[in-house]
């Protein structure tokens, strides 16, 4: 199986992230009528593509990835993930607000 779809996955995951923050704080920042729209999840389909990313290097057999790694990435991107979003729309709510 080729290495090169972990890499792809991982981008994506990072593409969520980013996505999910700038999205965050499109929403926490401006005045008016707005939809708000959840970006939890973005952060959430990160975490499976990370986990997913290395499951696919350890099915490749690489022999730096465990089978433990593939859960520990989706718990620590999901955990960093939702720190990152929380964290902007608060910064963002603040900034408004002043």
């Amino acid at each position: 199986m080729p290495q090169w779809l972990a890499f792809v996955l991982a981008v994506f995951a990072g593409v969520a992230l980013i996505a999910g923050a700038v999205k965050e704080h499109r929403q926490r920042s401006s005045s008016g009528p707005i939809g708000v729209v959840p970006t939890l999840p973005l952060a959430f389909g990160a975490a499976m593509l990370a986990g997913l990313a290395l499951a696919v290097l350890r099915v490749a057999r690489s022999p730096m990835v465990a089978w433990w790694h593939s859960p520990l990435a989706f718990a620590l991107v999901l955990a960093v993930g939702v720190w990152l979003i929380v964290g902007v729309g608060n910064r963002a709510e603040r900034k408004r607000k002043q």
